[in-house]
């Protein structure tokens, strides 16, 4: 098994925008070091004065040293074929990755990180920081915060972590290239412990606050496809995750209610841009200078009052025009304008509007089916939807009573059996908070023909 540990020095963090300035490459076969090679690098750009204070690296240094276009063949060749190793390997790699994609070329190979190996080999100790590791096992460091220095202290890792493994070490390390995607900080028994299963998961930083929430049908395989990402956006994500926790709910419907509802509950920083729906139009009503009230459909906006139904996309919007147009026999000439006309609108010459384009049907007449459109929610009627249950003994009840989102609950064989009055169902569902995202998850759900033998309706009531 023959190992490349690489070690590199940069102008920032920033593997999209920062630059290679120094990188060192050893060949290990394991036990030792077989050869050496390292390079500053010319990264075309002025060294930032922390970065020159940490590492003593200097503009006048590098300004004669090779481009990273002139060094990249003999990075390739000392890497080929040999396991990728470094400290904290993700950044290390990214950054190889990042400056051979400038160049137009593709930087591919497997890797493992001494951080995760470490947590692995030697357990117990409060940071996994090269300059700690090597204090604790008293492993000399020479040349702190240069690329060779680090890159032997590394080496020293290594060989130190291979003589104190109690497994094989070499099937140590073929499982750990089976998840090099994962974050450095993350326990790896936290990451097998995994369930394939339908919920709702965290990602939690140091202080076990959530960065991020989401949810799945396949828990463990959805946060692989988020590691697996090479983003500068996933870097930093993964940068932060020290642990996962989860909560199953049986069925997609569930997790994706209570993704939503924990989203607005933690606030997580990573999921500004949005684990819940994003709305971009509204219906918004006017009244024009003649009484008639006028449907528009519109992209939301701050300085808008707020519509009276929402839309995740412009398509969805005037899909729902399109067919309340057609059920209440609204005219054309009043949708998406306020301008009075005196010729009548195509669906008038269809006879298919009653006349309001040239003022053969009065406001008040006109108005009152507008008035229906507006009375109309999102959900009609009062409903259960019945979904599978975290395990075999439960089941999962969603309720909407009077077309609002009332909550839902698990409940046991014998809870089911006492349901059968919306009044019981109330009783037995805690109430939650309603939300334009919220309803519409439940109005996708209820649409799509293969749930429509899970919903069971109640009789007309009121609240």
């Amino acid at each position: 098994m023959e190992f490349a540990i690489v070690d590199i020095e940069t102008t920032g963090t920033s593997s999209n925008y920062d630059r290679i300035i120094e990188i060192a490459i050893l060949h290990h076969d394991g036990n030792k070091i077989i050869n050496k090679w390292s390079t500053l690098i010319n990264p075309e750009r002025e060294i930032p004065l922390f970065i020159t204070a940490l590492t003593k690296i200097t503009d006048e240094m590098v300004k004669d040293a090779p481009k990273f276009i002139e060094v990249a063949p003999i990075i390739q060749k000392l890497t080929q074929d040999k396991i990728f190793v470094a400290h904290n390997a993700h950044f290390d790699y990214n950054f190889l990755k990042a400056e051979f994609a400038r160049i137009g070329l593709e930087f591919s190979r497997e890797k493992i990180c001494t951080v995760r190996l470490s947590r692995k080999i030697i357990p117990g100790y409060s940071s996994y920081s090269l300059g700690t590791l090597c204090e604790n096992l008293n492993i000399k460091v020479y040349n702190r915060h240069r690329a060779e220095g680090d890159a032997e202290a590394t080496a020293a890792l290594l060989t130190l972590l291979k003589a104190n493994a109690k497994e094989n070490f070499e099937r140590i390390v073929l499982d750990f290239l089976k998840i090099s995607q994962l974050p450095p900080n993350l326990p790896l028994e936290v990451y097998t412990n995994l369930p394939e299963k339908p919920g709702v998961y965290y990602f939690l930083d140091r202080h076990g606050e959530p960065i991020y929430i989401g949810k799945s049908n396949n828990i463990k395989k959805r946060v692989n496809q988020h590691f697996s990402t090479n983003s500068r956006k996933t870097f930093l994500l993964k940068s932060q995750i020290y642990n996962i926790e989860f909560q199953l709910t049986g069925s997609d419907l569930i997790a994706q209610l209570l993704e939503a509802e924990e989203i607005k509950k933690f606030k997580p920083e990573c999921n500004i841009a949005q684990k819940q729906i994003s709305f971009e139009y509204g219906l918004y009503v006017e009244t024009d200078s003649l009484g008639y009230l006028c449907l528009s459909i519109q992209k939301i906006k701050k300085r808008l009052p707020p519509p009276i139904r929402f839309f995740v996309n412009k398509k969805a919007a005037y899909n729902y025009l399109d067919k309340i147009v057609q059920k209440y026999q609204l005219c054309l000439h009043k949708i998406n304008s306020t301008t009075i006309t005196k010729t009548p609108c195509f669906r008038r010459q269809l006879r298919q509007c009653l006349g309001a384009c040239i003022q053969e049907e009065n406001p008040e007449s006109y108005n009152q089916r507008i008035s229906q459109v507006l009375r109309r929610k999102t959900l009609e009627g009062s409903f259960m939807i019945i979904e599978d249950g975290r395990n075999n003994t439960e089941k999962a009840i969603v309720l909407v009573v009077n077309g609002e989102y009332w909550g839902y609950r698990f409940i046991s064989q014998d809870e089911d059996a006492v349901i059968s009055s919306l009044e019981e169902a109330q009783a037995l569902i805690p109430q939650k908070q309603n939300s334009p995202d919220i309803e519409y998850i439940l109005y996708d759900y209820i649409h799509k023909p293969e749930n429509l033998q899970k919903i069971i309706y109640f009789p007309l009531c009121s609240r």
